[in-house]
């Protein structure tokens, strides 16, 4: 977990594609119990708004595409989409841009019901006043994947 606040971001993201490796081997109970509290505890509420901790928040977004692959869809729910849902929020347009894309990373393992009252309005809410045309593509590209998860 320390390897998740290297000042090197190669390897903070070869250590969230290890621990989400290690996730499917541990399980998925390990992963909620206790990774993502220890790995996501810096990512409060009240940091979202900073751009001091954005590295952070980067890093979170990567470590929970990965270990949502061994998440049921309550799983995910309970303990990805929120932070997910935050950062498409966020004040730095490379979180908002790493939070489209992990959208479209976790939406096959996410419920349709959460798709649709969660992700679907998160992403829509993204459209409507962003000026990056980077985050606007993939905003849209990720939003066209969940009504089509969702049959629409």
């Amino acid at each position: 977990i320390e390897c998740l606040s290297d000042h090197i971001s190669s390897i903070r993201e070869e250590a969230c594609v290890q621990l989400g490796e290690i996730v499917g081997i541990k399980g998925s109970e390990w992963g909620i119990k206790t990774l993502l509290p220890e790995a996501l505890k810096s990512v409060s509420q009240s940091d979202m708004g900073e751009q001091s901790n954005y590295i952070t928040r980067m890093t979170g977004l990567v470590l929970v595409t990965n270990v949502s692959k061994h998440l049921s869809a309550d799983q995910i729910e309970k303990h990805v989409v929120g932070f997910v849902e935050q950062c498409l929020k966020d004040v730095v347009e490379n979180v908002r841009f790493k939070a489209a894309r992990t959208c479209e990373a976790i939406l096959p393992r996410t419920s349709k019901k959460v798709v649709r009252e969660r992700l679907i309005p998160a992403l829509e809410n993204v459209q409507k006043g962003e000026q990056d045309q980077d985050i606007l593509f993939y905003s849209e590209q990720a939003l066209h994947l969940a009504r089509r998860h969702c049959g629409n």
